[in-house]
């Protein structure tokens, strides 16, 4: 199997995501879905312990979100899955600008290429180093 060579954050061009629609103000139709939306998300966030840890013990970070666009393509349209839980990465700290505001997934370039690389735009992967026994 021949693998692709990791790149660095900074060999990666920012895609250009204007024209890609994060939310369109439409709003929930009901107030069952509404909390239907809520119950796939918060009993994560207050009861669940998280992804199984780290083998030195450490916790592992995750998100778990309703109803947002994941994008894999700046030419595609978005998944829109009713939950999603992803596993060792975190919110990016400003989650109001535009490109931190949903999922995106393989979607930045390489400098001066035109293939997709992966990449999450709108997390940041928890990548810790971790001891090994």
């Amino acid at each position: 199997m021949v693998m692709a060579p990791q790149l660095a954050r900074e060999d990666l061009d920012e895609p250009d995501i204007s024209a890609i629609v994060t939310e369109d103000d439409t709003p929930v139709d009901n107030i069952y879905s509404e909390k239907q939306q809520r119950l796939l998300t918060e009993p994560l966030f207050g009861d669940w312990p998280g992804p199984t840890p780290h083998e030195d013990g450490a916790p592992r970070s995750f998100v778990a979100l309703a109803n947002v666009g994941v994008f894999s393509s700046t030419r595609l349209p978005p998944i829109v899955p009713d939950m999603l839980l992803s596993a060792d990465v975190t919110l990016h700290p400003d989650i109001f600008e535009k490109k931190h505001r949903t999922y995106f997934v393989g979607i930045r370039t390489p400098t001066g290429c035109p293939r997709q690389a992966p990449s999450h735009s709108m997390l940041t992967a928890d990548r810790t180093p971790r001891s090994t026994k």
